[in-house]
């Protein structure tokens, strides 16, 4: 629920809380947090680094990642490449 906070913080403009807290966060995230932290990053504004965390959930598997085209959260990311070129990747075009 920290991250829903972190989020939230983050859409607020809360900026330097948000960082506090993501620090707290993946303290005890045992590093299973990519996926969340690309939400907040994305509600903060740094697309980038939201994507680069979405591909480091890619690679560790995340199942959130299920989420990539439907979550809101993730709205501030539409309409980028690498947004497109991951969801292709976790979500294929049924056949």
């Amino acid at each position: 629920m920290k991250a829903v906070l972190a989020w939230t913080l983050a859409r607020a403009g809360r900026a330097d809380e948000v960082r506090r807290l993501l620090v707290e966060i993946e303290a005890g995230s045992g590093g299973a947090f990519a996926y969340q932290r690309a939400t907040v990053l994305a509600a903060l504004g740094e697309r980038e680094a939201a994507l680069t965390s979405l591909e480091q959930a890619a690679a560790a598997r995340d199942p959130w990642l299920v989420l990539i085209g439907v979550d809101p959260m993730l709205d501030p990311l539409g309409g980028h490449p690498r947004l497109a070129s991951l969801a292709a990747r976790v979500r294929p075009a049924a056949g």
